[in-house]
């Protein structure tokens, strides 16, 4: 497996799979994961992951995908000095970002901009 985003959901998820048995490698943008966490305890957490044999791939960006149902999913990466390397693997989990639902909740009424 690999999961794309070293936020909390994706490793939380990727955690889960490793340890029923999965692969997992964590494709991250930057150069830590969870880049929000004080830089000591993230770097912590990121050791405890790799000792439950969770791979990172840290400073490196997607630059393609191609799922193939009978053969898995190719995942194109590039690293911060230009190199490419492809993942193979099962199933990609997309795990970057989130943004609040916010449609239908009548905000403006209640006098609240939701920008």
């Amino acid at each position: 497996m690999v999961v794309i985003g070293g936020g909390v959901i994706g490793l939380e998820l990727g955690s889960v799979y490793q340890r029923l048995g999965t692969q997992v490698t964590v494709v991250q943008h930057g150069p830590v994961i969870c880049p929000f966490l004080d830089a000591e305890i993230a770097k912590a957490f990121q050791q405890t992951l790799k000792k439950q044999g969770i791979q990172f791939k840290l400073n490196s960006s997607v630059d393609s995908g191609e799922n193939n149902r009978e053969k898995g999913v190719k995942v194109n990466i590039k690293n911060d000095k230009g190199e490419t390397e492809v993942l193979d693997c099962d199933v990609c989990l997309l795990s970057i970002g989130r943004h609040a639902f916010t449609e239908g909740l009548q905000l403006d009424k209640a006098g609240i901009s939701a920008n």
